[in-house]
């Protein structure tokens, strides 16, 4: 992926610190990349399997040089650095890291699939990552993530928790912007929407 095409990931924690492990997770991330920006950090109720804690959710946009599969390997890496165990799906985890977009790519893989296949259908993504790139458009959608936060209110509880220069501070990357950015208004439109309605 190019420099033009920033990768927006998703962060989530509700085993230990959870605070901490985002907050290692990110100074990790800019380890192996250009921090751009990360949202507030949001508590958040779990999805799939109710009988676990509560999480801490956030999103982050970095650049990078990385291919999607070498930064899919690179976040399994630092979550296995900060603990992460196998566990099955919608279990309990000390940090999750996910792809959720590069830019206006796409990639099927029977492991990868980008954007994140359930990206549209969670309030705890779309609020964070509204806050950073609310202009931004998934591709194959057509409505901006600010319209896609907005479709999900009134579904499960996403409350902030910390705010995005609260949580800057506890960051040893001074690098961390808090946006929101701005390089895609309108510019990830269908031609047909971006051109207006048709005559």
């Amino acid at each position: 992926m190019s420099l033009e095409n920033p990768a927006f990931l998703g962060l989530g924690s509700n085993l230990g610190d959870r605070l901490q492990n985002v907050v290692r997770a990110l100074d990790s991330i800019a380890e192996i990349a250009l921090p751009m920006a990360v949202s507030p950090v949001y508590e958040t109720d779990p999805v799939g399997f109710e009988d676990q804690p509560k999480f801490l959710n956030a999103v982050c946009a970095i650049e990078t040089t990385l291919g999607s599969r070498e930064l899919l390997e690179s976040l399994a890496s630092i979550e296995r650095s900060l603990g992460r165990q196998p566990a099955g799906k919608w279990r309990p985890r000390e940090i999750d890291l996910d792809i959720l977009a590069t830019g206006s790519a796409s990639v099927s893989e029977p492991d990868l699939q980008i954007p994140h296949p359930r990206l549209t259908e969670r309030l705890f993504v779309c609020r964070p990552f509204a806050d950073i790139a609310p202009n931004f458009i998934v591709p194959g959608q057509r409505s901006t993530m600010a319209l896609l936060r907005d479709s999900l209110l009134g579904g499960p509880t996403v409350d902030e928790w910390m705010p995005a220069n609260k949580l800057i501070e506890a960051l040893h990357s001074t690098a961390w912007g808090s946006g929101p950015l701005e390089p895609w208004a309108g510019n990830s439109l269908p031609r047909s929407t971006a051109a207006g309605p048709a005559s």
